[in-house]
């Protein structure tokens, strides 16, 4: 983590309506709930201290701070140690109310909503059940605390939207964009205030969040280009695109950008355009065996291109073209389905072509291929 929990939850100044005790008006019973739960809490007895915090929360609400902090300690206490699922997310759910309470009763909404939403992503950000409803806990608290979010708030956050993106897929490419620029936003205010102090370990920290970030949002920005780009939806993934180009920082995901933007052209129908960007994929890297079986996959897909004789043997070199690509992909499966698509020895001795010749198609593809034939 960015900063230890014990400076986060040392960090708020105490600008509350709770910082006077306010007892009810049976003071001596509330004084021996609060010695109670006090007692249990100390020897580490946290399901012993619940009746004392839950009686004081339902009859002296404004009693003091420190009741909030107890019961949210508790109740994260048990959260963490319990086993069983259901149990656990009773106590992860009765923390949330605890937070909501301290709020309604004692102020101090931004300091509160941070850490509750801390505490919702590390009990419920893989929870497909409340990962909705974290969200909606981190959207509320960058509405209410601005450039002064925690900074244990800014990594998760875009750990919530992706989880979000993937799990519910609720999430539209403008909702993503807006979320991650806010966040972009504020860590370059922090960065500012920080440089401006002279605080370098703390810039690096902010460098090092950012990275983490980017390649969030990188994965959640790929999988939505890509089913726009299935989809046919190309102008939704242009902005997507510009930003994942902008982010990526290695030569996987650089070339990652120039195949989708074949993936594109060849969804267009132009295909000499896709092949270019599919082998500039191949020069940011060279190990990309994705960009070869999508040459293969093109090659394999023009037949009609290269021949205005359907069937002929000059037809089929595509798919000798195509194999060339597999092969270096390392795909077993499409090498093997393409070997069959080849022409016969009888359509080569039709065309006049013999085994071993070597051809360059006459087409777009602009490639040389070495003649074989189907083995029948």
């Amino acid at each position: 983590m960015f900063f230890g929990l014990a400076l986060i939850m040392s960090s708020f100044s105490a600008m509350a309506q709770c910082n006077d005790y306010k007892w009810p008006q049976d003071q001596a019973k509330a004084e021996k709930y609060v010695e109670v739960y006090e007692a249990a809490y100390k020897d580490q007895n946290f399901k012993g201290a619940t009746a004392g915090i839950q009686w004081m929360i339902n009859n002296a609400p404004q009693w003091h701070t420190k009741l909030y902090v107890s019961a949210a300690d508790t109740y994260d206490k048990l959260a963490s140690q319990e086993l069983d699922p259901s149990t656990k997310q009773k106590y992860v759910d009765s923390l949330m109310v605890i937070y909501d309470l301290r709020i309604k009763n004692c102020g101090e909404e931004e300091n509160v909503l941070n850490r509750k939403a801390f505490s919702a992503y590390k009990y419920n950000g893989q929870n497909k059940t409340k990962i909705a409803e974290v969200l909606a806990i981190f959207d509320k608290t960058y509405e209410v605390s601005g450039n002064n979010v925690l900074d244990n708030n800014l990594d998760s956050y875009m750990s919530v939207i992706k989880n979000n993106a993937e799990m519910l897929k609720n999430l539209s490419e403008d909702q993503i964009m807006q979320r991650y620029n806010n966040l972009m936003s504020i860590i370059e205010v922090k960065v500012k205030k920080a440089q401006e102090q002279n605080k370098a370990n703390l810039v690096e920290g902010y460098k090092k969040v950012t990275e983490k970030i980017d390649t969030k949002f990188i994965k959640v920005a790929k999988d939505l280009c890509v089913k726009n780009v299935q989809d046919k939806i190309f102008d939704k993934v242009t902005p997507l695109l510009g930003q994942i180009e902008t982010k990526a920082s290695t030569p996987a995901d650089k070339a990652w950008v120039n195949l989708l933007k074949g993936d594109i052209e060849f969804q267009k129908g132009n295909k000499p355009a896709a092949r270019d960007l599919y082998k500039q994929a191949l020069v940011v890297d060279p190990a990309s065996k994705e960009a070869y079986t999508k040459l293969g996959d093109l090659y394999a897909a023009s037949a009609a291109d290269c021949s205005k004789t359907p069937g002929s043997a000059e037809e089929k070199l595509v798919y000798i073209a195509a194999y060339q690509q597999y092969f270096k992909a390392a795909n077993v499966e499409k090498c093997q389905q393409t070997i069959t698509k080849y022409p016969t020895l009888a359509e080569l001795q039709k065309a006049n072509m013999k085994q071993g010749d070597v051809k360059k198609l006459a087409c777009w593809i602009d490639e040389s291929v070495t003649v074989k034939a189907k083995k029948e």
